[in-house]
């Protein structure tokens, strides 16, 4: 091997170790923080990182244009023949990895190490596949069937996606690369359904976190000749409501003493206000501060500046602290110190009620334009999952779809400016980008546009 043919080599197994090294990143995140985490973290660091390795690729090899242009003049048969053969190679790796287990452990070795990849990949895959081809999250079954084809195992077998009815979608595999290779070998079909149970299932939660899976038959059950395996799903919605019906129906206010961190113009002090507590909203933006106490008091409800990782409040003060839509808005590394101070503050058997979007759906898909929020948004959530740190329990985790309603794009883009004055010159420099997201992403009714946001809310006890 001569010095050109071992440096090429090198380059490759730089592609090889690079890989390992990201999915060791995945595969850790997911051990640590939970799959929903990860795959919140991937989206930002996947992001990060295809920016700049594009970037440098497109300078080392000399390149007119970006990768992707550079791929693209390629044409679209040599692209299709890529694509395959790109498809067929992650079948490849599957494979070995499979056979390597089983040489050393044993079949149920391998299927229990198979089984517990599916069931990371087939969500981390949806998500990737959503983002591609520019899907919506949370898209329902219409988006399920678009995303079967773009699957790696899609691209190299027969499937067929048919709507039994408006609420159910059959997948049904009509020739199973790997089974047709048993076939022609004279074995039995390979026994995948513990893959598929964890597969499928997965990969319709990783489209939309509303959908169901249940197995028809896959081997070793019996199947007809014109499909090796079937998958039904349907969808279970997400209930509609509002974070403040949420809270106010599910607490006991009535005499309660209660932080509101981050309370803005104060529209939810005033309502817990209203039902009894004694509430004290804090902020570090002036100007809302300055709306809220301009707003006539109704309950006896004050407001005081201050940060949320730095709580103007004493030891053991106060039976509720609610961070609504606010803790992704601490600085990323002072959240778990907002978490701490909110323990802090608590009474013995006090909680914390916190309310946060998710990374996905329409309305984040609309502003993430203006401000890409996943970093901040998953450390609030790896904070959350980490209260225990601070003496703090998870008692209740629920989901809600959260509608924003617009009258049209001026008034989307008021209000923008209204909760972030510093952001007008970014909305005139993004105007047509933000309007054509606007339409594709809103959901016009009689009274206006309307944007879902799928909402986690979380309440935690102090012990």
């Amino acid at each position: 091997m001569d010095d050109a043919e071992r440096l090429a080599t090198e380059i490759l197994d730089t592609v090889r170790r690079t890989a390992i090294h990201y999915g060791l990143w995945f595969a850790n995140a997911v051990s640590r923080f939970g799959i929903d985490q990860a795959l919140e973290m991937e989206h930002s660091a996947g992001d990060r990182a295809m920016g700049i390795v594009t970037e440098r690729l497109t300078q080392a090899l000399g390149l007119d244009g970006d990768a992707v242009a550079a791929l693209a003049a390629l044409g679209p048969q040599k692209l299709d023949a890529l694509r395959d053969a790109m498809a067929k190679n992650w079948l490849v790796f599957d494979g070995v990895w499979f056979q390597a287990v089983e040489e050393r452990e044993g079949m149920a070795a391998a299927k229990q190490v198979n089984d517990a990849c599916w069931r990371d990949f087939a969500p981390l895959e949806a998500k990737r596949i959503l983002a591609v081809h520019d899907l919506p999250e949370n898209g329902g079954l219409e988006v399920l069937a678009k995303t079967f084809q773009h699957r790696l195992y899609g691209m190299i077998c027969e499937q067929e996606a048919v709507f039994e009815d408006a609420n159910t979608l059959v997948l049904y595999t009509r020739k199973c690369r790997v089974q047709e290779a048993r076939k022609r070998k004279g074995l039995p079909d390979y026994p995948c359904k513990s893959a598929g149970i964890v597969e499928f299932p997965s990969f319709g939660r990783g489209v939309d976190r509303r959908i169901r899976c249940e197995c028809i038959a896959c081997p070793p059950d019996p199947h007809p000749a014109d499909w090796s395996c079937a998958w039904r799903f349907t969808l279970d919605p997400v209930p509609k409501g509002k974070v403040s019906e949420i809270l106010a129906g599910s607490l006991d206010l009535k005499g309660k003493r209660v932080l509101d961190i981050g309370c803005g113009d104060g529209a939810l002090t005033r309502l817990m206000a209203r039902h009894g507590a004694v509430v004290t909203g804090i902020d570090t933006d002036a100007g809302q501060l300055a709306k809220a106490r301009a707003t006539p008091v109704e309950a006896g409800e004050s407001y005081v500046e201050g940060l949320a990782q730095a709580l103007p409040a004493e030891d053991r003060s106060v039976d509720l602290v609610v961070f609504s839509n606010s803790l992704h808005h601490v600085p990323l590394d002072q959240q778990g110190k907002a978490l701490a101070e909110a323990a802090r503050v608590l009474v013995a058997g006090g909680e914390v009620f916190i309310s946060e979007p998710l990374a996905e759906g329409p309305h984040y898909q609309l502003t993430r334009l203006l401000h890409d929020e996943a970093e901040l948004r998953a450390g609030a959530l790896a904070m959350i999952r980490d209260g225990g740190r601070w003496g703090l329990t998870e008692i209740d985790e629920s989901l809600i779809l959260q509608a924003s309603r617009y009258d049209d794009f001026d008034g989307f883009r008021q209000r923008q400016i209204a909760v972030d004055p510093s952001r007008a010159p970014l909305l005139d420099r993004q105007a047509e980008q933000l309007q054509a997201a606007f339409l594709h992403y809103g959901r016009r009714e009689a009274d206006g546009w309307h944007f879902d946001q799928p909402m986690r809310i979380n309440r935690l006890r102090k012990s």
